[in-house]
């Protein structure tokens, strides 16, 4: 049962992920903008 759950969270957290990069990406319309949100967002994570 909760290793059903975390795969789903896994999976919610990864699709979440990946549509927030490509909603930045379109916003910006501009490859090294979003680039640069990227490892910004990327670096509160890690820090």
């Amino acid at each position: 049962m909760s290793d059903l759950f975390w795969s789903f969270l896994y999976l919610f957290f990864w699709l979440f992920f990946f549509f927030f990069f490509l909603w930045v990406f379109f916003l910006s319309h501009s490859l090294s903008m979003s680039l640069s949100v990227f490892c910004l967002f990327f670096s509160k994570i890690k820090f």
